[in-house]
């Protein structure tokens, strides 16, 4: 579990919220939605402040950082043998070096190295949210519990009458292979993972019209989601869960007190696990972060 953390006058945290599962389980779309509202929040955070002053005097933003940015070239990429064709889901398709440098960066020097930086990594990556993926009726039932979070949060953590100033940089982590590997669980603040049924996935997946890659379109070949996407999905996470029972185990012992499984399917609304994710999110701070005398 991570060590409580201390948040002095102008200092700025970041706190990282890892967010992982098989491919088509909608971690980019949570990840997109989650900025929207972080952001919204950030540009009108003068709403229902109840005249508090450490509202205005803080601030809170956010940043996903997609492992998909850290893809190896198609002439870097993995051939599978048994499977002869390119693995895009294995480890050794990612510069996972570089990834987990950058995550360490952030967290010792409290801020984004210019590398992120020239991908657009900053607070303006709205552009990529869709309007259209809820409601505009639920999106603003979101962003109110999200206001009302925010201000029970700052006035929690900060005497009314203190000028301690809150910066708080949410960094969401997208990506389908983050929880395989210690050396990035041990970063991430909140950890979760999204489960979802094979069937329900597979069709996803097969009703997706491709993937930009940094050489084009990646079109998957016949059969490729059963031939690599969901062994090495079962592969390299079989081990969080006991008995390695993917699809309907509890998380292992030794990572059922920092990983939290959302069980998902397609009939959940997307408002719903948005709702979910906004709790876990406020009850992961208040223990990352203690109160401020």
């Amino acid at each position: 579990m991570t060590k409580p953390k201390h948040i002095l006058a102008h200092d700025d945290c970041y706190f990282f919220v890892g967010i992982t599962g098989p491919s088509s389980s909608g971690k980019s779309t949570v990840s997109k939605v989650l900025q929207y509202l972080f952001n919204q929040l950030s540009q009108h955070k003068d709403g229902h402040t109840n005249g508090t002053n450490n509202m205005h005097s803080s601030s809170i933003s956010s940043v996903i950082i997609y492992e998909d940015d850290f893809y190896k070239s198609d002439a870097e990429m993995p051939f599978n043998v048994e499977q002869h064709q390119l693995d895009y889901d294995c480890p050794d398709s990612l510069h996972m070096d570089r990834f987990i440098n950058e995550l360490r960066f952030i967290k010792k020097h409290n801020k984004l190295s210019d590398q992120l930086l020239e991908l657009g990594l900053d607070s303006d990556q709205d552009h990529s949210f869709d309007p259209k993926l809820i409601p505009q009726n639920e999106l603003d039932q979101l962003s109110l519990k999200l206001s009302n979070f925010w201000l029970d949060f700052v006035n929690s953590k900060s005497n009314v009458s203190s000028k301690t100033k809150i910066s708080l940089k949410i960094v969401i982590i997208d990506g389908f292979l983050l929880f395989h590997d210690d050396a990035i669980l041990d970063l991430l603040d909140l950890k979760l993972f999204f489960r979802l049924p094979y069937d329900q996935l597979k069709s996803r997946r097969l009703n997706r019209n491709g993937y930009i890659t940094s050489d084009g379109l990646w079109i998957d070949p016949p059969n490729y989601f059963d031939d690599l996407v969901w062994p090495s999905y079962i592969k390299y996470h079989k081990h969080l869960f006991e008995n390695d029972d993917m699809e309907r185990g509890e998380l292992s012992v030794n990572y059922k007190d920092s990983i939290q499984l959302l069980d998902l399917n397609s009939h959940q609304s997307l408002y719903g696990i948005m709702s979910n994710c906004l709790n876990l999110i406020f009850n992961s701070l208040n223990t990352y972060i203690p109160e401020v005398h």
